[in-house]
């Protein structure tokens, strides 16, 4: 079980819902008399009242204050009843209160399901007697009530299963894991959830090394690990932790610093301990630290004990079991000490390996190897292990000095029982003076008969070593000096050996830093990149090259083109390029739609590849995706002959009746000169609405129309709207029908140009329906997939459009009248799409030719930038 999988294990519960107050209700109402009933209603009960005006005050009292009963209007100013009721279902705080709807309206049953759907205990319609209402609210509470008692036995059975799980969950952990000190601490943070301690402090004497280890569980499971040492007590476990477990914690806390983690200073008397005991022996402690003193009943204390025997157990089993291996690893070590000189040739290994295992083999509590260094005459630590080593590797001593010197110039063995005691060898060398050694083993390391180093034993015990461990040590240092020979060799040869290797992985690195920079750079171009051979063979191609072609890279590499592909004009124009002997080229292709993929223009470049001035080695052909640049100058000749014919006809009128004014001046009556210039008018505001019309659509296309997104009330647009166009249709005979919502709408949109689409609407409907006919706008709230919607509806009884036409009406420039007998610039729709669509809404339309039209707008509440 690894420390991961215990922590998921061990994790307890998120936090609990805050218990209601069941003498308490908040009521929600924005109008005076009505809280006044409402309180009259609860005169002389047992409840306190809390009174909220609107949803917003609402929300923040039922926080607060925890009512278990909320009873609420529906219709009030801004946010309803069911914003209310939904904003309290969400919120884990205040979830759990009772909520009773109140309506003045007749009671729909859609509104009741809506509101008991959302969550609501009860739906009330207005007027209602004083005891029916108290009936309800003391149903309710009765229901609240049993809901908290439940939610109160069910954290109680919780809270026993949790310690059930935390007993059975450590045991096996315990059991199962190799490292106690692993698994202890997640185990050790949830008894202190589960015992409400801010601290858990585990503490485990080691009397072979006289000390205690300590771990420290700060809240947030934070873990502290670290050890304290009393060496001058025999019996840590029965003199220290019996009596001074409080003073030891309070020691901690102040030597780390963790009273200012925790936010408070501990006293003696909230620190309460449990002995883990053994085998009636005591092998450790337990300590809780908290702000208070803990109250613990029958069912703590039993998990405590149960945790502690557990916890006790197992640090008497991890003991033994370190005893026993500690024994086998001393035995295994003398066997694999040749075989390890001799399975590697690295020589800072072998002699790693060979310092350690001498330690091991000799119970020794230190390790020493030197090397002699001819050149200055000296004696090189070259490895040690064990007390001091850190300190002494890299030291250096005179071949003339010391016990060390002295066995190497002799190359004999020598055994000192007590360095202390011998003046000749006094002190072995200063980085190992902290430590008080005195009995030293010394042994040349010799190869073919010449001394190549020293090894030694020290142990702080005198008189450690004799002759057994002597012929133990020359045997091992037989096997020592060969490995050390063999290691410096193989040395002198992986030297070399590196820097060939060196020499190769930095040319290889070059190399795929290069290829990959290609390749980023080909996998970059928008445009498709196919290189060919001299012989039309495929040498590569980037991703786009493979998209435009249909072609596989991975399948066709290094393969000519096969027949198949010749069918397709991309490919023919690959070709051409490749076989055409100038040095670049370029040509057009239109590929035609597919069922997949619809119609392209591409443009090929092509270039020779020619090193120097041989001849061509293949051809380098750039695919360019022309498609939307043809659309556009398609797009834009059609617009400009649009336009054209469009000014044209208004022009064409002004020129002749101007024409006409100046000729027949004279001959013409006041009323005939008259007619003719308010026709030259009419077509004058014709002109000016098609260069207004053509403007916004400009505007529009370029994104440079200046929208101001702001909040407004839909229904008095629409109102100011249809009131300029009532006239126009009364002067028509039509009947103009506004059907406003029951509620006020609002929308965050640019106000006018909103006005705008409607105006085209309301006044295509006027154009085109007869005298007598009738128009009707609608405007109508709605959703979908959860976002508010808004639906502007405008239907008439006019002319209808065919189906062929209704696939056309909103391209610019169309009318469904070509004698053009009813005024109008072809612009008004497709203004109305473009403005709606820069506001992520639709436009849907509805028609039967003789019997009308409805176009329904459909535009989000809410819109983004």
């Amino acid at each position: 079980m690894t420390h991961k999988q215990i922590a998921t294990i061990v994790d307890i519960t998120g936090p609990e819902a805050p218990e209601l107050d069941l003498s308490k209700i908040l009521l929600v109402d924005d109008v005076p008399e009505n809280q006044v009933l409402l309180r009259y209603m609860f005169q002389d009960s047992e409840f306190k009242l809390s009174i909220a005006a609107s949803v917003n005050e609402a929300l923040a009292k039922a926080r607060t204050e925890l009512p278990a009963l909320i009873v609420s209007d529906i219709q009030m100013p801004g946010l309803s009843g069911f914003d209310l009721l939904a904003a309290l279902k969400t919120d884990e705080r205040t979830k759990n209160i009772g909520v009773i709807l109140v309506t003045a309206h007749h009671r729909e049953s859609r509104q009741v399901s809506h509101g008991l759907n959302l969550g609501a205990d009860d739906y009330i319609s207005r007027p209602f007697m004083r005891d029916e209402f108290m009936s309800r609210v003391h149903a309710v509470l009765r229901v609240k009530a049993a809901e908290i008692e439940t939610r109160r036995q069910a954290r109680l059975v919780t809270r026993r299963n949790q310690r059930l799980q935390l007993v059975n969950e450590l045991a096996l952990a315990v059991n199962s894991a190799s490292d106690l000190q692993a698994i202890l601490p997640p185990f050790l943070a949830k008894l202190a959830q589960l015992i409400q301690a801010e601290v858990v402090v585990l503490i485990l004497p080691d009397e072979e090394k006289k000390e205690l280890a300590a771990h420290v569980v700060l809240p947030g499971g934070k873990h502290l690990a670290t050890s304290l040492s009393f060496t001058a007590v025999n019996k840590i476990s029965n003199q220290i932790l019996q009596t001074n477990v409080p003073t030891l914690v309070l020691y901690l806390l102040d030597q780390y610093q963790l009273e200012k983690e925790l936010g408070f200073s501990v006293p003696f008397e909230a620190i309460q301990d449990l002995p883990l005991t053994s085998r009636e022996q005591m092998v450790g402690t337990l300590a809780f630290v908290s702000q208070q003193p803990l109250t613990l009943d029958e069912a703590d204390w039993t998990l405590l004990r149960s945790v502690a025997s557990i916890i006790a157990v197992a640090v008497e089993n991890a003991r033994l079991l370190d005893s026993a291996q500690q024994q086998v690893d001393d035995l295994i070590a003398l066997n694999e000490v040749g075989r390890a000189l001799t399975s590697t040739l690295d020589l800072e290994q072998v002699l790693k390996q060979t310092t350690l295992l001498i330690q091991r083999a000799l119970l020794s509590e230190a390790a020493l190897l030197w090397l002699l260094d001819e050149t200055e005459q000296e004696l090189v630590l070259i490895a040690a292990s064990g007390l001091g080593a850190s300190l002494a590797t890299g030291y250096r001593l005179p071949l003339d000095e010391r016990l060390v010197g002295q066995v190497a110039r002799t190359g004999e063995p020598h055994i000192v029982a007590d360095i202390t005691k011998d003046e000749t060898f006094l002190t072995p060398f200063p980085p190992l003076s902290p430590h008080q050694f005195h009995s030293v083993l010394s042994m040349p390391l010799q190869i073919k008969g010449k001394t190549i180093g020293v090894m030694q034993a020290l142990h702080q015990k005198v008189n450690h070593f004799n002759h057994d461990d002597l012929r133990l040590s020359y045997s091992m240092v037989s096997s020592v000096g060969i490995a050390v020979e063999n290691a410096r060799l193989f040395n002198e040869v992986q030297t070399f050996s590196r820097q060939l290797e060196g020499m190769v992985a930095e040319r290889t690195r070059q190399l795929a830093e290069e290829k990959e920079k290609s390749e980023a750079i080909l996998a970059s171009m928008a445009d498709g990149l196919l290189v060919l051979d001299a012989q039309d063979r495929i040498l590569t191609a980037n991703k786009v090259a493979e998209t435009m072609l249909n072609l596989n890279l991975e399948e066709q590499q290094g393969q000519p083109v096969n027949p198949a592909q010749l069918k397709h004009p991309l490919w023919q124009c690959v070709l051409q390029l490749s076989s055409n002997p100038n040095l670049t080229n370029t040509a057009m292709v239109d590929v035609p739609a597919t069922a997949i993929t619809p119609a392209r223009s591409i443009q090929a470049h092509s270039a020779k590849m020619r090193p120097g001035t041989q001849e061509s080695i293949g051809t380098v052909i750039v695919l360019r995706d022309i498609t939307s640049l043809t659309e556009v100058e398609r797009l834009k000749a059609r617009f400009m002959a649009g336009v054209t014919h469009e000014l044209k006809t208004p022009l064409s009128v002004i020129r002749l009746h101007a024409k006409n004014l100046m000729t027949y001046y004279d001959r013409l009556s006041g009323s005939n000169r008259a007619d003719l210039l308010t026709a030259i008018q009419g077509q004058t505001i014709l002109l000016e609405q098609l260069i207004e019309d053509i403007l916004q659509l400009s505007r529009l296309d370029a994104g440079l129309n200046d929208t101001r997104r702001e909040t407004f009330n839909l229904i008095e647009a629409v109102n100011r709207t249809l009131t300029d166009l009532r006239p126009l249709a009364e002067s028509k005979h039509l009947n103009l029908i506004w059907q406003p919502p029951p509620t006020a709408l609002s929308i965050m949109a640019d106000q006018k140009q909103i006005e705008r689409v409607i105006r085209n609407l309301v006044d295509n409907a006027i154009k085109y329906t007869p005298a007598g006919g009738s128009i009707t706008v609608k405007v109508s709230a709605a959703s979908t997939n959860g976002q508010a919607l808004t639906q502007i509806r405008v239907s008439d009884t006019g002319i209808g459009i065919s189906p062929d036409q209704q696939t056309r009406i909103f391209e610019r420039f169309y009318r469904i009248d070509p004698s053009h007998t009813i005024p109008g610039t072809g612009l008004g729709l497709a203004i109305v799409k473009e403005i709606v669509t820069v506001y992520g809404g639709e436009v849907q339309l509805e028609s039967t030719p003789g019997k009308g039209s409805m176009f329904t707008v459909t535009l989000p509440v809410y819109s983004g930038d």
